[in-house]
């Protein structure tokens, strides 16, 4: 087991007030399979950098004017590498 999956090391366990994302290390990006919304599995998901950025703007909405702390960790820098149509063609034009 992963250090981060055991119960005791879930964000809501360790001072976070609401989670969004996973716990365990290359994660599909398209996939739901794992993700979580406060300790409950997401069913549907598009693209998991576009979601979490959706969501942690969300989360600076709903807080208004009273001080809010905020981790975003994207995981597109690590693998698997996965990206949407709109964006793996900004590639293919350069690799030509």
């Amino acid at each position: 087991m992963a250090f981060g999956l055991a119960p005791e090391c879930h964000p809501l366990k360790r001072g976070f007030d609401e989670f969004f994302g996973f716990l365990d290390g290359a994660h599909s990006y398209f996939a739901a399979t794992a993700i979580q919304r406060n300790g409950q599995p997401v069913l549907g998901m598009d693209y998991t950098t576009d979601a979490f950025g959706r969501e942690a703007s969300a989360f600076i909405e709903r807080q208004g004017k009273q001080p809010w702390f905020l981790y975003l960790a994207f995981n597109a820098v690590h693998t698997p590498m996965h990206a949407t149509p709109d964006r793996l063609a900004k590639f293919r034009e350069r690799q030509r």
